[in-house]
């Protein structure tokens, strides 16, 4: 992985894979917007694939921020480098996305963006961390960053 273990850190596909490989975990995903409003998106279980792929799987979903996640089980991991979604474009190279994710035919989440605050409005969908069903009345979800 890179980053600091302290503030913003990515463990690696690598690592997960090797870690999610060994049992059943469950994923447990926090949000929280500007307005500090807050909601939970939990995956009864959560596995990525090893090899070229590193495949998403996921189990039944449960919380209440909306299940923007399971569009993304069986996707494979894509990168602005490395095209390994089903859209004919390249979901991770599309600006919208800005960052490596599960996208399938794109997606309906993605939390490899970068932070913006509301100020940094656009009409852009997405662009930045997204997570569709916890905010689709706007076009961004403004998430804050983990404490």
């Amino acid at each position: 992985g890179f980053g600091s273990a302290s503030g913003e850190h990515w463990l690696g596909l690598e690592n997960m894979y090797r870690i999610t490989a060994q049992n059943t975990y469950e994923l447990y995903v926090g949000l929280e917007d500007w307005s500090n409003n807050t909601r939970c998106a939990k995956y009864a279980s959560f596995r990525v694939g090893g090899g070229n792929y590193y495949q998403l799987s996921l189990g039944s979903y449960s919380g209440d921020a909306g299940d923007s996640l399971t569009y993304s089980n069986g996707a494979r991991f894509s990168t602005r480098d490395r095209d390994q979604d089903t859209s004919s474009a390249n979901c991770a190279n599309y600006n919208v996305w800005a960052g490596g994710w599960w996208y399938g035919n794109c997606a309906h989440s993605a939390l490899n963006g970068p932070y913006f605050r509301p100020s940094d409005r656009t009409t852009t969908v997405g662009y930045g961390i997204y997570w569709y069903h916890f905010s689709p009345s706007t076009y961004r979800t403004y998430l804050k960053s983990p404490k």
